[in-house]
């Protein structure tokens, strides 16, 4: 809903080449970028230890920009039978290690190898506990963060949230707990905002379900056409809403936005439902850096953002995911979040003394800090140059280029059908 506002507002304000991505939060309540706008909130106290929170509010992923306003709570939704698995398509997104035809910057492939380039999904689908091929990254997470500890962690949550799919979504992105070192300041980072989006994981889908078609604009409308009969309310444990947060995270998943346009109920029965959180937690926004740049180190704050008193720590990834909402003064949720990340960084054997877990005091990401000039995407009015306002076509995404340039793409998806698998236990 925030990145709804948000966007409104700023495209009011602006021409259509100009639409830039002002201060978002990819996965989250906020503008995106790929997501929300970030605020700040006020220093902990002594080591709180949370208490459950109110029902969640959705936040959205990745695209255009909005603005704060009360999101719909979800609500528990029975799970499953035959958890399907997701479309069976020849595009995985940006496959790591292979290399690209398009014009990239040296920026751009460096960010595609450390951040967000992808297995393919015959190798994800093939990922399960305790199995000897899973790559690196899973079982980095399977050593600190066992089957017994996701359910001791997770003792109310819905049916559909497994193991299983927790593991396929953290091995779709290598770069997440690719050092097993970072992997449990990682993950409890990540469980402090399950908890105030989901209350641990309990919550599927929204409650207050409505359609969140946006047809603001119309490179929105032609690049992420809302189908008939669905609707793009908030799913998973990142609650991902709107037709365009589905239809660019289905692109990064297949190559191809109309696949979860399409179906948009596989982000809350198979492991999609894990897997939008990991897309929007390696994915940058300009003028924010991605989550996890924040937590690895690869985001340098420079002048700028330093004296707009942004540092890494768990504030920053509030900034990054609600910052509109939840920063820039005392903000009950981003205490929330601060709390339960201490609680859970606790559980994990992780110091955090001395980092900044709130973000009150901070001001919005901008142009002018370190992740603000990044050129991202690819501009259809600009003969598809690389250009920092917001467009339909990401250079992280291989294939978009040939998407801009109405070129023939290599990523050529199959019609949706789910192919069943186990039950969940």
């Amino acid at each position: 809903l925030i990145l709804f506002y948000t966007f409104i507002v700023y495209y009011l304000n602006s021409t259509f080449s100009d639409i830039q991505i002002m201060t978002t939060c990819i996965f989250s309540g906020s503008s995106p970028s790929p997501s929300p706008v970030p605020s700040p909130a006020p220093a902990p106290g002594p080591t709180p230890v949370p208490s459950p929170a109110p029902a969640p509010s959705p936040t959205p992923a990745p695209v255009p920009s909005p603005v704060p306003v009360p999101s719909p709570i979800p609500s528990p939704v029975p799970a499953p039978s035959p958890s399907p698995s997701p479309v069976s398509s020849s595009c995985s997104g940006t496959i790591c290690g292979e290399s690209s035809s398009e014009p990239i910057t040296s920026d751009i492939q460096a960010l595609r190898d450390s951040t967000s380039c992808t297995l393919a999904n015959s190798l994800v689908e093939a990922i399960s506990p305790g199995t000897a091929s899973n790559p690196q990254n899973v079982k980095n997470v399977e050593a600190v963060f066992p089957e017994s500890k996701f359910n001791e962690f997770f003792p109310n949550k819905n049916a559909a949230y497994t193991y299983s799919n927790f593991l396929k979504a953290i091995g779709k992105y290598p770069a997440i707990c690719s050092t097993a070192s970072l992997c449990p300041k990682i993950l409890a980072n990540m469980f402090g905002h399950f908890q105030q989006e989901t209350a641990g994981l309990f919550y599927l889908e929204e409650i207050n379900k409505s359609p969140y078609c946006a047809d603001w604009s119309a490179w929105v409308t032609a690049a992420y056409p809302c189908v008939s009969g669905k609707m793009y309310y908030g799913r998973g444990a990142k609650q991902l809403s709107w037709n365009y947060n589905y239809g660019a995270f289905s692109t990064a998943m297949f190559g191809d936005a109309m696949v979860l346009l399409n179906e948009p109920e596989l982000v809350a029965t198979t492991w999609l439902n894990f897997a939008a959180t990991m897309w929007f937690f390696v994915t940058p926004q300009p003028p924010k850096p991605s989550m996890l740049q924040v937590l690895d180190g690869s985001w340098v704050p420079n002048a700028h953002d330093t004296t707009s008193n942004l540092e890494p720590g768990f504030g920053a990834t509030t900034m990054i995911i609600n910052g509109a909402i939840e920063c820039g003064g005392f903000n009950q949720q981003a205490q929330n979040r601060a709390n339960y990340y201490t609680d859970y960084a606790q559980k994990m054997g992780v110091d955090i003394s001395g980092e900044k877990l709130l973000c009150n005091d901070m001001q919005q990401f901008s142009e002018s800090g370190s992740a603000g000039l990044l050129a991202l995407y690819w501009a259809p009015e600009s003969n598809c140059q690389l250009v920092t306002w917001q467009t339909a076509y990401n250079a992280l995404v291989e294939g978009d280029y040939n998407n801009c340039k109405g070129l023939p793409s290599s990523c050529n998806s199959t019609s949706p059908v789910p192919s069943p698998s186990p039950a969940p236990a």
